[in-house]
C-alpha cells in the first residue's frame, strides 16, 4: 500500500497531518471561492499539496554532516 501524497511529499506523518489541518482550515475559509470548474476533490487536494509545499519551504534544510576524521 502506498502512502498518501501528503506523506510522500513531506516524509513525516506529523508534518503531513499539520499540512492537512492547515489546508482544511484554508478551504473552509475560502469555500465561497470554489467555482465548481473542477470537482471538489480536485480543489481540496490542490490546497493540501500547496500546504505541503509551503511547509517544505518554511522548514530549514539540514545539511548533511560528514565526519572529517
Amino acid at each position: 500500500m502506498r502512502p498518501p501524497d501528503r506523506e510522500r511529499i513531506l516524509r513525516s506523518k506529523e508534518d503531513s497531518e499539520d499540512a492537512v489541518q492547515t489546508a482544511y482550515c484554508a478551504a473552509f475559509q475560502h469555500f465561497h471561492d470554489f467555482r465548481g470548474e473542477s470537482s471538489f476533490k480536485t480543489w481540496i487536494m490542490r490546497i493540501v499539496v500547496n500546504s505541503c509545499m509551503m511547509l517544505l519551504r518554511k522548514t530549514p534544510r539540514e545539511e548533511p554532516q560528514v565526519a572529517l576524521d
